[in-house]
Formats: C-alpha cells, sequence, structure tokens
C-alpha cells in the first residue's frame, strides 16, 4: 500500500510534468513536511527537497546535524549532508549533474532572492516559476492521519486552557500566567506553542497583538487567552475571554 507522501509526491510529479518544468526545489520547511513526513526549522541553514524529473527520483539537501533526524522521518531517503563549511549550492549541482536546466519551480514566497541569484548562477538561462500555489491547493486536503492529528492539538490546547485557568489569582503577572501556560503545553504532549503566546488583562486585553508583561491581574478584571499548540506538524489556535 502505498504512503501518503508516495501519493502526494505522485501528484506533484505529474504536476511537474504537465506545466513542463524539470526540477521543483522545495525549502519551506512545511511543504518539505508534507511531501516526506521529516520537520526541521534549519534556522539560517540551507534545507530543500528536490524532485528533479530528469532523473526521476527526491532528494533531500538537510543540515548535517538533522541527519539523524531525517534518516528517522523522511519518506525521501536519498539524504545529502551539508556541513556549515560546505556550500549547499555547490552539492545541489553535483546531485542534479548538469546545468542546463530550462525551467525550474520555485516557492515564491519561501525564498529569498539571493537564493534565486545563487540558483541562476547554477543554471544559466534557466527560467524560474512559481509551484506554491499548486502545494498550497494540495495542502488543503487532509488526509486521515491529518485530521486526527488536527484534533489532538486541539484538545492539548482545551486541555491547557482548562489547567492554566484554575492558577489564575490576583497580583499575578500577564508574563507569568504566559509562563504557566507554555509549561502545561509541554505537559500535555505538545511540542511547542504555535506562535507567542497572548495573555492580556484589564484594558489591555482589548489589544489584538499584545505581548505579555509585567502587568498584574486586578480583582474584575477582563482575562484574554490568545495561543495555540504545536504537535505532530499541526497548530491549533484558539482565543478566550474571561
Amino acid at each position: 500500500m502505498s504512503s501518503i507522501y508516495e501519493l502526494r509526491l505522485h501528484k506533484l510529479r505529474d504536476y511537474l510534468e504537465k506545466k513542463q518544468i524539470d526540477i521543483a526545489l522545495i525549502t519551506n520547511p512545511t511543504n518539505i513536511y508534507f511531501f516526506t513526513g521529516f520537520h526541521s526549522n534549519p534556522h539560517e541553514r540551507f534545507m530543500a527537497l528536490i524532485v528533479d524529473m530528469g532523473s526521476a527520483r527526491e532528494s533531500m539537501i538537510v543540515p548535517g546535524l538533522d541527519l539523524e533526524a531525517a534518516q528517522q522521518h523522511s519518506f525521501v531517503r536519498d539524504l545529502i549532508p551539508c556541513s556549515d563549511s560546505e556550500n549547499p549550492y555547490a552539492l545541489l549541482k553535483d546531485k542534479v549533474g548538469r546545468t542546463r536546466i530550462a525551467t525550474l519551480g520555485l516557492e515564491k514566497k519561501a525564498i529569498s532572492l539571493y537564493r534565486v541569484e545563487q540558483l541562476q548562477a547554477l543554471f544559466p538561462d534557466v527560467h524560474c516559476t512559481d509551484i506554491e500555489p499548486f502545494i498550497i491547493q494540495e495542502r488543503l486536503i487532509k488526509s486521515e492521519e491529518d485530521l486526527v492529528s488536527i484534533h489532538r492539538a486541539v484538545d492539548i490546547a482545551e486541555k491547557v486552557l482548562e489547567s492554566t485557568v484554575q492558577k489564575v489569582k490576583v497580583g499575578m503577572m500577564e508574563q507569568e500566567l504566559a509562563a504557566e501556560l507554555e509549561y502545561k503545553m509541554r505537559m500535555f504532549g505538545g511540542d511547542k506553542p504555535s506562535f507567542e503566546s497572548i495573555i492580556l488583562t484589564g484594558k489591555r486585553s482589548s489589544l489584538p497583538h499584545g505581548k505579555p508583561g509585567a502587568y498584574s491581574i486586578q480583582e474584575n478584571d477582563f482575562l484574554l487567552f490568545d495561543f495555540g499548540v504545536y504537535a505532530g506538524g499541526f497548530c491549533s489556535d484558539i482565543t478566550r475571554s474571561f
């Protein structure tokens, strides 16, 4: 039975063939996770999924620090580690093995001008095209496993909220309560916050995206919670006022 990642890569290859795109270079970590099952934040380091229609195979350049994790979780098995002292574009050139490429598929919103310039230096006269709309459209389709993961992220968030609210007391600071909230996330099985957690009190609770600070909760104050939990590759996001 084909895995969900094999099916997704098959649909991507069909799209690339239809659009006559020679190579797709996917660098958004969330999109890489969608197609391979491996999620990592490479920070400033280069990470890319390479779908080469010429060789009819997929490979992935990963930071050397993440190689072991990629070996455990990635559906794509052809992994090329890149150390901090190596040039990832040289590794990409060696992997592709040719410079005559007509069309290169990229995620327009995810890739920087610097990276585009490096790729154009590798592949002279290449035409770059945006494949991100196709990827986003595919990501809208959730598998049964995806739905389970989404529900789990929501369930954890609701348990975190229920538990944290019980800790609220007059005199407690917003930032103190935010720390308790994020501690509970991990206690209940979350990986990290979906985004920077917002807990605001009193007049500050009217701020849409305020930052928790050294403001004490007073008697009869409004209290705003706006947070989410990242778990298993998916995010929840809830807002509650008390």
